[in-house]
């Protein structure tokens, strides 16, 4: 299964099996595991980060931010069908619907990375005490680099998920602490006073229907039917404020998962919508793009390119 706030994923690996039975777990979620863990993430754009990631079996997953001082008190719980997000700051608890409802399924994922990656075996060792395999995948497009997994061989845990462009290591997610339990030694509520404000988010809503989506949004958005690097449209959305949405467009190449979004850009007028600023404007719709993801300026580039007007 994958844990996909933090971007890296849990899966097993016994002697003998091949890459389409380890892949296939590693692209879904399915809270399979019951354990406590702590988990720093290292980039070498961004300030270091630490969570506590809680898991229950069947029952969904809780992350609670520790570090950095910016993020302490915020702790998310999603049990695979409803996300909450819980802010002590501003005593706000969001709830919406899970991601997890339209992740695609763990063979189109399968069918996407083998596509667009190369997965071979780099290494064995020991994590925490445990016996641990290394499996490299590198992507057939230089750009988006390769992506080193090392991951239990008796216990379904990525220990740690490193990400490189080029021979440079440029993020990384390591668990530094594991605990493994019984499905009913963790907890996973939130806990959140009784005075807490709370707000039920609109959507994600399914687009059906693009001439719907037109009379909701005030324009037709660009949908391409081809993207560079391997990545492919698994789902079109309404997002944001029910009275006013905006568009989104989940991307995926198998193993990584970006998001583009579309809304009126009035002139300048909304620069940004939910603190994703533009980062193209398709003047010919006057419509701001803008992009969420973890990937290499050039491939985000390209990716932004995809959802302008023909005549842009």
């Amino acid at each position: 299964m994958v844990a996909a706030f933090l971007g890296f994923g849990f899966f097993a690996l016994s002697s003998g099996e091949d890459f389409s039975k380890v892949l296939r777990p590693v692209l879904t979620e399915s809270f399979d595991l019951s354990a406590e863990m702590l988990v720093r993430s290292d980039g070498w754009d961004s300030e270091s980060s630490l969570v506590k990631v809680t898991v229950v079996r069947n029952k969904g997953m809780k992350i609670s931010h520790i570090h950095p001082s910016s993020m302490q008190g915020i702790s998310i719980l999603d049990n695979g069908r409803e996300n909450q997000y819980y802010s002590a700051d501003d005593n706000l608890l969001r709830t919406r619907r899970s991601f997890f409802t339209f992740w695609p399924t763990p063979d189109e994922m399968y069918r996407k990375a083998v596509r667009n990656y190369d997965f071979r075996e780099v290494g064995r060792g020991t994590r925490l005490g445990h016996s641990v395999v290394m499996i490299e995948a590198k992507a057939k497009d230089s750009a988006m680099g390769k992506t080193k997994f090392t991951v239990g061989r008796s216990v379904p845990v990525a220990f740690e998920v490193e990400n490189f462009r080029g021979s440079q290591s440029v993020k990384t997610w390591r668990v530094m602490e594991l605990d493994l339990g019984a499905d009913d030694e963790f907890d996973i509520k939130l806990s959140v006073p009784s005075s807490a404000k709370r707000e039920k988010l609109f959507g994600p809503m399914e687009i059906k229907d693009i001439k719907f989506a037109t009379g909701k949004l005030g324009f037709t958005p660009t949908v391409p039917t081809k993207l560079p690097s391997g990545f492919e449209i698994y789902a079109k959305q309404l997002v944001g404020r029910e009275s006013d949405p905006f568009f989104a467009a989940r991307l995926t190449d198998g193993l990584t998962m970006v998001h583009v979004y579309l809304w009126q850009y009035k002139k300048g007028a909304v620069p940004q919508r939910s603190e994703i600023k533009a980062e193209a404007i398709d003047k010919a719709k006057d419509v701001a793009i803008g992009f969420v993801g973890d990937v290499p300026d050039t491939v985000k580039k390209g990716l932004v390119r995809s959802f302008l007007s023909r005549t842009e």
